[in-house]
């Protein structure tokens, strides 16, 4: 179709609908339609309740359908200009029938709405008109095809234009003043306490603008975090009021995240080392504790630590914990037994030597002792002569996996000997001569001997005299202080003849005893 061809459907459209008000008109408001039997009695007998429902009812109609055609501002003036002027007289009908005031505010409200755009058009010069007599009603011609052509290309210039300024209205302005709900990513957004009357007592329902539902419910979820405008619409199935609400999703605060922790195997006495990293993904500080078998990272481990442990590392950013279980194993560590006590021993030669060590095992395991030779199998040695002399034993105590060894000192001291004397048992001298003792004393134990004389002799030296001529017996006594041995000696002594003594003159020597 031509655009020529266009502008003359649209100016055919235009006067279908101009015949058609007024047909409609004169049926309800002049009668006399009526009275020639050309109109329907629906028409005829209407209340003026009734027909300002009807005229609410259009309104709204009119409101919610969508613009298909473009019309110039002079015809929306126009068109406004009669709208305002019928619902007037209509407004003061109603007065005067007594109607509701809720029927007459919502009268009263449309033709505000009306004048609003009226004065938008006119650049607020011009206001409603009076209303002209019936017969004043004329039909404007449609604009030329080169006018709508203009028309179409400057709203849209205007449109593109006009676009980017809304986008850069600022939410703060467009919500001030909303009333306001706010959620938290993941909750089911919902408006409980909604509260809304309706004068004439009618049953009230209301509709919520996306992204609520029909319920007037949003299950958010993360990602949702912002400001929503939201319209709730309340309607008695006539008339509708609507309010809109600013919606504000705030972002869900996130857990921290925790690198896997994997298991820990140690030794006991070991130093157990949890090493924990954790991560924020909105960027809090985020702190780490431990609970369970260890309440910080680092742990010594003891020997009664053996055996399988777990421990709670737990990430928190002061909102939110994320915690992981960590399992400690610490292997069982075999001590060796430890001797507490093992004395040196001495005795003497013939007693029983007795070795009695004192052993314990740290992890409580049964000990076997073990002795070297000469000792037995229980520690025990039975001593003789001749044992006399140092040992050093060595001691074994083992728990069947470990040995602990450790030596220990036997002293077997000798029986005591007497000493031993070696002399001569007889001795023969003459009067006269020196007898000379010479016993070879020893002593078997090393000890220090002590000699005495007793008998004919007190020492071990004599000088004979001429008068000593005989036999006589010497004791001679060695002890070591603990025994004693004795030697008898046999001494004989010559008798010497001797010749007569002169007793003048030079006297020898050996007569002055007797001159």
């Amino acid at each position: 179709m031509t655009k020529k061809g266009a502008n003359e459907f649209k100016k055919f459209v235009i006067i279908i609908l101009i015949l058609a008000i007024i047909y409609v008109g004169g049926c309800r408001y002049f009668g006399g339609f009526g009275k020639a039997g050309i109109c329907p009695s629906s028409l005829t007998s209407m209340s003026v309740e009734e027909e300002a429902e009807e005229v609410l009812v259009e309104e709204q109609t009119q409101e919610e359908q969508p613009k298909e055609e473009i019309v110039s501002d002079a015809e929306m003036i126009e068109s406004l200009k009669n709208d305002i002027e019928q619902l007037e007289q209509k407004l003061n009908d109603l007065r005067d029938a007594g109607a509701d005031e809720s029927m007459i505010a919502a009268v009263q409200s449309i033709i505000d709405s009306k004048k609003e755009k009226l004065s938008k058009l006119t650049g607020g010069e011009e206001t409603a008109p009076e209303a002209p007599a019936e017969e004043e009603t004329s039909v404007e011609e449609a604009p030329a095809e080169e006018e709508v052509e203009e028309k179409v290309a400057v709203e849209e210039n205007v449109s593109e234009e006009e676009a980017p300024v809304e986008e850069e209205v600022s939410v703060e302005k467009e919500t001030e003043g909303l009333p306001t709900f706010t959620f938290v990513e993941g909750e089911l957004a919902s408006f409980p306490d909604l509260k809304a009357t309706d004068p004439d007592g009618d049953p009230i329902e209301y509709t919520f603008s996306e992204p609520f539902d029909e319920n007037g419910e949003w299950q958010t979820k993360e990602g949702d975090a912002g400001k929503y405008v939201v319209t709730i619409t309340a309607s008695d199935g006539v008339l509708s009021t609507s309010q809109d609400v600013l919606v504000i999703v705030e972002s869900k605060n996130k857990a921290p995240v925790l690198e896997e922790i994997e298991d820990i195997e140690v030794d006991e006495g070991d130093t157990v080392k949890i090493v924990a990293k954790a991560t924020d993904p909105d960027g809090d500080d985020v702190t780490i504790k431990y609970s369970g078998w260890m309440t910080s990272d680092t742990k010594k481990t003891g020997y009664d630590d053996a055996g399988e442990h777990f421990v709670t590392v737990t990430a928190s950013d002061g909102k939110k914990e994320t915690s992981q279980k960590v399992k400690v194993i610490v292997n069982n560590v075999n001590r060796a037994p430890v001797f507490e006590k093992l004395k040196n021993v001495a005795v003497i030669e013939g007693d029983t030597v007795v070795v009695e060590p004192e052993v314990y095992d740290p992890d409580g395991d049964e000990v076997t002792i073990s002795f070297e030779e000469p000792l037995d199998e229980f520690g025990e040695w039975q001593t003789k002569e001749g044992d006399a002399g140092t040992y050093t034993v060595t001691v074994t105590a083992s728990d069947g996996s470990l040995a602990t060894e450790k030596e220990v000192t036997i002293i077997v001291n000798s029986l005591n000997a007497p000493p031993v004397i070696n002399i001569d048992k007889e001795i023969e001298v003459t009067e006269g001569d020196t007898v000379v003792l010479e016993p070879e004393v020893s002593d078997p134990d090393g000890d220090d001997v002590t000699v005495e004389y007793s008998g004919w002799m007190t020492s071990s030296t004599k000088q004979t005299g001429y008068d000593d001529a005989g036999v006589y017996e010497v004791t001679i006594t060695a002890s070591d202080g603990k025994a004693k041995s004795k030697a008898t000696v046999k001494i004989t002594v010559l008798d010497k003849n001797r010749p007569p003594c002169l007793c003048f003159g030079t006297i020898p020597p050996e007569c002055e005893d007797y001159c």
